[in-house]
């Protein structure tokens, strides 16, 4: 090569712009690629793969109940009407461990599952992170959770009662008291229930919802999936404005550690009604210690989180990433 054409070679190389950061390769991931939303199927294949899973579960539960209390309690199965073998199953003093516990295990294993499956860290994937606002707050918003329930109770009760299933499950709980005491009968209906359910319907599906809709919407659409979820008819009722009030909470103050405290707190006084009080599940009198406890601590706890939410602006919206 001649002297004329490396000086030419080299006047042509230093008339070429480089990029910005100084590479001559493009960047390996694109504004299109990084502005890309989070997938949604992932959360309606995992909501879908739980609840299947949990109906599963639960009625392979069932039937190896209905076939070990028949033997206990002797006679010909087929003689008796299906009322009559389920009271008996529900009446076993152990009918909790393996009518509830087997189903909630599998709901929040498939929970954790999903979340570690995410390239979003657990916790952030999860909304298990302190809540934004102050202590105070969460408390307010917890206590303001059963009260708000009581009061749908009281507009509900004018055009339902409770049905044969929601008063075997009563019968099941007191059943289970009685023989294990309190202690395990609350955790059963109340603690795991706040697990399972909360980081499934709040945690994995409404975060990743209010990522790629309004949260009113995210909000919405979780607070159904959990509504039906619990598949019985005046259950799903009933459960609806509890699971919109937790929703709001979890969205609000960004995490759903409050909304993990008032399932437990709500369902721990519908227990004491239940149990102690005689009451049923859409008791809406205030003859009940339970429900007493529930109008006295949540009118000024409601009026505390009201005005706090009107005091505050609301949070910014979450930019979404790209996430599985």
């Amino acid at each position: 090569m001649t002297s004329d054409e490396m000086n030419n070679q080299e006047s042509i190389a230093a008339n070429v712009s480089l990029p910005a950061d100084h590479s001559a390769f493009p960047p390996e991931h694109p504004s299109s690629t990084q502005d890309s939303k989070p997938r949604l199927w992932t959360v309606f294949l995992t909501t879908l793969s739980a609840t299947l899973c949990y109906l599963g579960i639960s009625l392979a539960s069932l039937v190896i109940a209905v076939i070990v209390v028949a033997a206990m309690s002797g006679g010909d199965p087929s003689k008796r009407s299906s009322d009559e073998m389920m009271n008996l199953v529900f009446a076993h003093p152990a009918s909790i461990f393996y009518l509830l516990i087997p189903g909630q295990v599998a709901l929040l294993g498939i929970a954790i599952f999903a979340a570690i499956l995410s390239p979003t860290p657990f916790a952030a994937r999860l909304s298990l992170n302190r809540p934004t606002w102050p202590w105070w707050a969460t408390v307010a918003a917890v206590l303001t959770a059963p009260f708000l329930s009581f009061l749908w109770s009281m507009v509900i009760s004018n055009f339902v009662e409770p049905n044969s299933f929601l008063e075997q499950m009563e019968g099941m709980f007191r059943s289970t008291t009685a023989n294990f005491g309190f202690g395990v009968t609350l955790l059963c209906v109340a603690v795991m229930p706040a697990f399972s359910e909360e980081w499934l319907f709040r945690g994995y599906v409404q975060t990743r919802l209010a990522q790629r809709w309004s949260p009113w919407l995210a909000i919405l659409v979780s607070s159904l999936l959990f509504a039906v979820f619990h598949l019985d008819p005046v259950h799903v009722l009933a459960v609806f404005p509890m699971g919109l009030w937790l929703g709001f909470i979890s969205w609000r103050c960004g995490s759903i550690i409050p909304a993990m405290i008032a399932h437990t707190y709500n369902n721990s006084l519908s227990l004491v009604g239940v149990v102690y009080d005689q009451t049923d599940s859409l008791d809406a009198t205030m003859s009940s210690f339970a429900n007493q406890a529930t109008v006295y601590l949540g009118i000024p706890a409601f009026v505390v989180i009201v005005v706090y939410l009107i005091a505050c602006r609301l949070p910014p919206r979450i930019n979404a990433t790209a996430a599985v």
